[in-house]
C-alpha cells in the first residue's frame, strides 16, 4: 500500500488543474511526490518551464505543503531553486535565488530608446510570506553586477546595482543604490497593490559620463546644488 502511494504519478492531478482558469500545466511526469513540469502558464502572461519539485511528505503532518522547487526557464533565459510553503491561510518563500544574464531583460523593456543590458543578475529571496494578495514580509534582494547600458546614444557602465526589497501596508518596496564613475543612483519605489506606484530620489552624473548622456539628464529638471537631479514620479501600472 506504501508503494502504491508513494509511486503516485503526478498525471492525477491533472483533472484538478483543469479547473483551473488561470494555471496552466502542460506535461506532467515523475509522482506527485517528486516531478516535473515542461512548462506552467498563469493568467496567460507569465510563464516558466522545466520546473521540478520535491514534496516534504512530513509536512503534510501540519497541514502545510512544503516543496523544494527548482527551475530552468527558456525564455526570458534564468534558472533558480528554493522552497514553497503553502498552509491554509498563508504562502512562504524560503531561500529562493534566481540567476540570469542581463542581456535576457533588454527585449521586454519598452522604452522610447532602444538599449541593451549587460551583466548578471540574481534575485535572492530569503524569506517572504503572503496572506493572500497581501504581503505580510519579504526579506529579499537583487544584485546586478558587472552592470552596464549600452544604447545608440552612448553607454553607461553602472558597475554594481543593489536593490533591497521589503513590503509595509500592502505596498512593495524597492530601495535602489547604484555608484559608479559614470553614476550614481539612489532610488526608492513604493508599489501599492491597486497598481500605484510613487517613485522618488536622486541621479548624480560622474565624471566619466559621456557628454550626450548628460545633456540627455537635464530632462529631469533642475540641477540641485550638490550636482543631483531630484526624481519624483507617480502613477498607475
Amino acid at each position: 500500500m506504501l508503494s502504491l502511494i508513494a509511486t503516485l504519478p503526478a498525471t492525477l492531478l491533472l483533472p484538478f488543474l483543469a479547473e483551473n482558469k488561470v494555471l496552466k500545466v502542460d506535461t506532467l511526469s515523475g509522482t506527485i511526490w517528486h516531478g516535473y513540469a515542461q512548462q506552467i502558464r498563469y493568467q496567460k502572461s507569465y510563464r516558466l518551464s522545466d520546473l521540478e519539485w520535491s514534496l516534504n511528505v512530513w509536512s503534510l503532518l501540519a497541514l502545510k505543503l512544503n516543496v523544494d522547487v527548482k527551475f530552468a526557464n527558456s525564455a526570458p533565459r534564468f534558472q533558480g531553486k528554493g522552497q514553497v510553503s503553502l498552509s491554509l491561510t498563508e504562502a512562504n518563500i524560503n531561500h529562493l535565488t534566481m540567476n540570469l544574464e542581463a542581456t535576457e531583460v533588454s527585449p521586454y523593456l519598452a522604452l522610447p530608446i532602444p538599449i541593451e543590458t549587460q551583466g548578471d543578475i540574481q534575485l535572492v529571496i530569503q524569506q517572504a510570506t503572503f496572506e493572500g494578495l497581501n504581503c505580510k514580509n519579504i526579506d529579499a534582494s537583487v544584485t546586478w553586477q558587472d552592470a552596464r547600458i549600452s544604447s545608440d546614444v552612448g553607454n553607461i557602465n553602472l558597475a554594481n546595482v543593489d536593490v533591497d526589497l521589503s513590503c509595509a501596508r500592502n505596498s512593495y518596496i524597492a530601495e535602489v543604490l547604484q555608484v559608479s564613475s559614470d553614476l550614481k543612483t539612489e532610488i526608492r519605489i513604493d508599489l501599492k497593490t491597486n497598481g500605484s506606484y510613487t517613485l522618488t530620489g536622486n541621479i548624480k552624473e560622474g565624471t566619466t559620463l559621456a557628454k550626450n548622456i548628460q545633456q540627455g539628464l537635464s530632462f529631469l529638471g533642475k540641477k540641485e546644488p550638490n550636482g543631483s537631479f531630484a526624481l519624483s514620479f507617480n502613477g498607475r501600472l
